[in-house]
């Protein structure tokens, strides 16, 4: 598990298959309960990073920066997040307050 537990227990709100095209859904031999996740999935132990930068406006489409071919030393995401796009990055990471 890529992410803390606490306060994100109903797994299922995000994994279940059709949730969210950019959240892994539940594979076919994985229909259980969400209280069965927490007996082989561990939580990560820190949460994804922070964004230290408002995400309104101009800062809404997250790619537009942070890609390989973005402006120099802003931080690309890594492989595991490919095929996100527009601002789904907030589902995760939190932004600063404008």
């Amino acid at each position: 598990m890529l992410h803390p537990a606490a306060g994100k227990e109903a797994c299922l709100d995000c994994h279940r298959p059709g949730a969210n095209e950019h959240i892994k859904g539940t594979p076919a031999n994985h229909a259980f309960a969400n209280v069965a996740c927490a007996m082989c999935h561990r939580a990560g132990p820190t949460a994804p990073p922070n964004i230290p930068h408002d995400t309104g406006d101009a800062f809404g489409e997250c790619r537009m920066c942070h890609a390989a071919d973005g402006p120099p030393g802003i931080p690309v995401p890594p492989a595991s997040h490919e095929g996100f796009h527009g601002s789904i990055c907030t589902i995760c990471h939190r932004a600063a307050s404008p």
